[in-house]
């Protein structure tokens, strides 16, 4: 990873290496979270190397995804993000080494059949559920529909 001349002169703001702006880091006041003195904490950022410094906040940025997306404060990624916000966040996930196992439930009718290829871009674990079988009723026309068959899916499991 190339070293660029804008990060060697960040070095000395403390929070340019964190990424974050200096009322930010005013506010939040890591030093204290790190339990240790605002000198301590300003020597021990200096002293990691920059290539350490982007592994810990990619690794970050994806906890902080994972969280957003499946914890308690949900985004909705297109209201949350602008599309190029967005776009830096997909290649960020491409590029990580290690992203927590994702299942993908895709149900009949669902826009995202179409962009199941995308996935195949992205490096982490993956498993993608579609229906086996399906049942569906329409009250309006009182039709029902019925598509693949649960004896098969049972069959095929058994012999995997």
């Amino acid at each position: 990873m190339m070293v660029t001349l804008k990060d060697q002169l960040s070095r000395k703001k403390l929070w340019a290496i964190l990424g974050i702006t200096r009322k930010k880091y005013d506010t939040i006041k890591p030093w204290k979270k790190a339990g240790v003195s605002k000198e301590k904490y300003a020597e021990m950022l200096n002293l990691m190397p920059h290539e350490a410094m982007q592994i810990l906040k990619d690794e970050a940025d994806a906890e902080r995804l994972v969280e957003s997306i499946f914890g308690s404060h949900r985004l909705e990624l297109y209201d949350s993000f602008d599309d190029t916000q967005r776009r830096e966040l997909y290649e960020k996930c491409r590029q990580l080494a290690t992203f927590p196992k994702i299942i993908l439930s895709v149900f009949t009718g669902s826009t995202l059949t179409g962009q199941l290829g995308v996935i195949e871009k992205y490096d982490m674990d993956i498993e993608v559920c579609t229906p086996a079988y399906v049942r569906l009723s329409s009250a309006w026309s009182k039709e029902r529909i019925v598509e693949g068959s649960l004896e098969k899916a049972v069959q095929r499991k058994a012999m995997e």
